[in-house]
C-alpha cells in the first residue's frame, strides 16, 4: 500500500508575507477557529525555524504578533497595529 506524503501548500512554504495574509483572515473570518488555524499553523512553524537557528528575539516578535492578532478576535480589542508586523518584519530578517 503506497501512503502519500501530504505536500505543504504554496502559502505554507512562505514565510512572513503568509502570515501577514493569514493574518487578516484570521481577523475577517467568521468562525476563529477554521479562520485562525492556518494563521496559528504557520506562526508555530515560523517559531521553530525561530528557535532552531537561536533568533531568540525573532521568537518573541512571532509571539507578541501572534497574541496581537488573537486579542484582536475579541470584540473590544483594536486591529494589531502595523507597528507589530514592522517589528516582526525587522527582528525575523531570515523568515521573509
Amino acid at each position: 500500500m503506497l501512503t502519500l506524503l501530504a505536500l505543504p501548500q504554496p502559502a505554507q512554504a512562505q514565510g512572513l508575507s503568509a502570515l501577514r495574509a493569514q493574518a487578516q483572515r484570521c481577523l475577517q473570518g467568521a468562525q476563529a477557529a477554521s479562520s485562525c488555524k492556518p494563521f496559528l499553523e504557520t506562526s508555530h512553524r515560523l517559531k521553530n525555524r525561530a528557535e532552531a537557528s537561536k533568533s531568540w528575539r525573532c521568537y518573541t516578535a512571532l509571539l507578541g504578533y501572534e497574541a496581537q492578532v488573537m486579542a484582536s478576535r475579541a470584540l473590544t480589542a483594536a486591529p494589531p497595529e502595523e507597528a507589530g508586523y514592522g517589528e516582526l518584519a525587522g527582528e525575523c530578517p531570515a523568515l521573509r
